[in-house]
């Protein structure tokens, strides 16, 4: 028997973690270069918002993370980045110099980039914090002819949080390093958790392609990135109405919280999900659903987020949010249109529609929406994983104490390892020929079993088949955990059933202990034993009414002895091996004249 013996986990979770890292405790937001700005506190388990004087403002780039006490360490708006003081983390000046950063937002407001940055672990040192980002360039689009703005690589530094008298600071030789160089859509930067609880797999899109870039942050650093065509072609302009739309100006990417699916959305109409293997990094079964045009030019998807239990997505528009139950294989039957902007609910003290914007999933459980044009509350999904107007949606649902039109950038930080069901075929055996045995261990809830296809099996899709072999058999189990996409979810064992027969194959030999093999088997005259011990052992031979009919001493400086059988009757009978007073081995033989 081979058994598979990589565990990668203790406690098996699920998607929303019982470990929680604390590591989106803390959302920085707002934007008021003048006066107080705010945020959300989440270590009391709640959604308690502050008022704070700091220096650094978002405009839509938003990228934060906390230690594991939820203590802030760094945030960014894409232009500089602050530390846990809210003072200029060392060594960032020009960490993301570009034309947009510079010239077209310039100043430190912050970049208009959803998606922009995001802050990962490092996975090989608990010091250490890597951060991804993009600005854009202009360039003259000669095919669409048009002046576009894109970035021209994916940029990430690594952030050593004990500099500076543990500020933090970006390490010198690790500044501004490219992880893709070549054109991609604007934002949309997003990442899930590898297979093993502890990597990080990002995604970004090729621009105007069917292109995927994913790479691999682990303990070596960052992976050079894998290439992947699927889905379909993504254009700069899409005509909407014979009105051309640049289509990924603005827009959000998410991964469900389990791993197990990865959705993009931008103002071409288009919800584009896939389902996505945490152990390769590959995205597949690609459907797409083209949003009904509601009210003219007000159905442009700009965020999206899943449920905490990873049953339910979300895509919100400037006027409607809708629903898609996943347990729905076709995306266009799943939506369910839940709200709809009310502008009556915010005339009594603004002039104008704040409208939806982007979402971001929070600690404790629920999905915040930002408005397009700010607002002094953000719209709440009160019970995500509840379906149609069960989920209560909340429009204004959370007040702060300052207008705020962004929001955070976080993966699930918490995300587990898959679960480890081992494979276990069950121990190799010996039988005579015409015997049966049942193979495996108990059925595990959650699991699906496939032995390879063999005529001498009772069932190859059940945990614990019947096995009656002919001749020595190597059989063959996978089993898969149903419970997630990931190609990883699937584990091999073997076991071997030894057939008593003409071979004389009674025990599988291991020449790393003692071993006896004994043939032939039927025998006529002779049994051979072929041994190999470091005691001093006795063969004694039975027959059927448990008489000692024969016995033969085995010393260790011998590797064969021959035991006569010559005068004995026709018959079944059985041998042990004894060290002693222990019996190590012992099987049928026949004996036949």
């Amino acid at each position: 028997m081979i058994r598979n013996i990589i565990i990668w986990l203790f406690i098996i979770c699920s998607g929303t973690s019982l470990l929680a890292q604390n590591r989106a405790n803390i959302w920085e937001l707002s934007y008021q270069n003048y006066g107080p700005n705010c945020g959300i506190d989440f270590n009391l388990g709640y959604a308690d918002t502050f008022s704070v004087i700091r220096k650094l403002v978002f405009f839509i780039t938003n990228s934060s993370i906390c230690d594991t006490e939820g203590n802030i360490l760094f945030y960014t708006n894409g232009q500089w980045i602050a530390n846990r003081k809210g003072d200029s983390l060392k060594n960032c000046n020009k960490f993301n110099s570009g034309y947009l950063t510079d010239v077209y937002y310039g100043g430190e407001g912050g970049n208009g980039m959803s998606q922009g940055a995001i802050a990962l672990p490092d996975p090989g040192n608990s010091n250490r914090y890597y951060l991804f980002y993009e600005t854009a360039e202009s360039f003259n689009n000669q095919q669409y002819g048009f002046t576009d703005y894109q970035p021209f690589y994916l940029s990430y530094s690594v952030i050593d949080i004990t500099l500076d008298n543990g500020n933090g600071g970006i390490i010198k030789d690790k500044k501004n390093m490219h992880a893709v160089n070549d054109t991609l859509l604007y934002g949309m930067i997003t990442a899930c958790k590898h297979a093993n609880g502890r990597d990080w797999w990002i995604a970004v899109h090729k621009y105007n392609s069917d292109q995927f870039y994913t790479f691999l942050i682990d303990s070596n650093g960052v992976s050079n990135a894998n290439k992947q065509k699927v889905g379909p072609l993504i254009k700069p302009l899409d005509k909407v109405l014979d009105e051309y739309f640049e289509t990924d100006n603005t827009g959000e990417a998410a991964f469900s919280p389990n791993g197990n699916y990865y959705v993009f959305v931008e103002v071409g109409y288009h919800v584009r999900l896939f389902d996505f293997d945490r152990c390769t990094g590959l995205f597949s079964n690609f459907r797409e659903d083209s949003l009904p045009l509601l009210e003219q030019y007000d159905n442009s998807p700009l965020g999206c987020s899943f449920s905490p239990s990873s049953k339910y997505l979300y895509v919100s528009t400037y006027w409607h949010l809708f629903q898609y139950n996943l347990a729905n294989t076709r995306l266009t039957d799943a939506r369910d249109d839940i709200a709809r902007y009310d502008y009556s609910l915010d005339s009594s003290h603004i002039s104008f529609e704040t409208l939806f914007a982007f979402q971001q999933i929070a600690p404790d459980n629920k999905i915040y929406m930002s408005p397009w044009n700010g607002n002094t509350s953000y719209d709440v999904i009160d019970e995500p994983d509840h379906p149609d107007s069960n989920a209560n949606f909340l429009q204004n649902g959370l007040p702060l104490p300052i207008y705020s039109s962004n929001i955070t950038n976080f993966p699930n930080y918490d995300l587990c390892p898959l679960a480890s069901y081992t494979a276990d075929a069950g121990n190799d055996t010996t039988i005579i020929k015409g015997q049966s045995v049942q193979l495996g261990i108990p059925t595990v809830v959650g699991v699906k079993y496939q032995w390879k296809s063999d005529s001498s099996l009772s069932d190859t899709t059940i945990s614990q088949p019947i096995a009656l072999p002919y001749s020595t058999t190597t059989y063959y189990l996978s089993i898969t955990d149903t419970g997630t996409l990931s190609s990883c979810n699937v584990r091999i064992d073997t076991v071997t059933v030894y057939v008593d027969i003409a071979d004389g194959i009674l025990h599988h030999q291991n020449f790393s202990k003692d071993f006896y093999h004994i043939s032939p088997n039927p025998a006529h005259d002779w049994l051979n034993i072929v041994y190999s011990t470091k005691d001093n052992a006795e063969l004694e031979l039975y027959n059927q009414f448990g008489q000692m009919v024969g016995s033969i001493s085995l010393y260790p400086y011998f590797k064969n002895r021959m035991l006569n059988v010559a005068t004995l009757p026709t018959g079944i009978y059985m041998y042990a091996i004894k060290q002693g007073r222990m019996i190590i081995q012992g099987a049928e033989v026949a004996i036949v004249h």
